[in-house]
């Protein structure tokens, strides 16, 4: 009969608390990076191949419906900038918040395990 001394078992039962918490973790960073894989992405509206081309050109050579266009577009340019620039923030401070969700993640299991 085999016997397995006390510090094997303990040895052993360690091994298996670690690879849990690593199986943890991975879960753990592969769904925060499916929360931000899943944002979605349009069209920037200030690479439109369109307003480039009347942007380009001077004012007074423009037809009304020209300029209402590059008008417009250009509105919708500095709403998407303005809008990317708040998403950032959130997806900074959204991010931050995973991480330290994580930390007491892992240090409460570190406590349990240890």
């Amino acid at each position: 009969m085999l016997h397995i001394s006390h510090k094997q078992q303990t040895h052993t039962h360690m091994k298996r608390k670690i690879n849990s918490l690593l199986i943890v973790l991975f879960l753990f960073t592969s769904c925060t990076t499916l929360v931000k894989a899943q944002t979605s992405t349009k069209p920037d509206p200030c690479k439109d191949s369109m307003l480039l081309v009347l942007k380009s050109k001077p004012l007074d050579s423009l037809s009304q419906r020209q300029f209402q266009y590059l008008q417009d577009k250009e509105k919708e340019c500095e709403n998407a900038s303005q809008l990317e620039s708040i998403q950032a923030q959130q997806s900074s401070t959204t991010s931050t918040l995973w991480w330290i969700i994580g930390v007491c993640l892992v240090a409460s299991i570190l406590i349990i395990v240890l």
